[in-house]
């Protein structure tokens, strides 16, 4: 039992690292730093964690991505 708690905390906290290094990275590609100065920080922080966590699923959310994208250009 303790064996299988100690591999199993470490697979959530490399997941955790690949998560918050994927949604960092996403977030810094999509938006600059004036627009994230904008936001609120819970909704950074939604990016940062929700978003990734969701697409590793299959869910992609690609008109929010496009969309915000689009409007941050024009």
């Amino acid at each position: 039992m303790r064996k299988m708690f100690k591999e199993m905390l470490i697979f959530i906290t490399v997941l955790l690292v690949f998560l918050l290094g994927y949604g960092i990275c996403t977030i810094a590609l999509i938006f600059t730093q004036d627009q994230l100065r904008e936001k609120p920080l819970t909704d950074t922080l939604e990016f940062v964690v929700l978003i990734p966590s969701l697409q590793m699923f299959g869910e992609l959310f690609l008109e929010t991505l496009v969309e915000s994208k689009l409007y941050h250009v024009i």
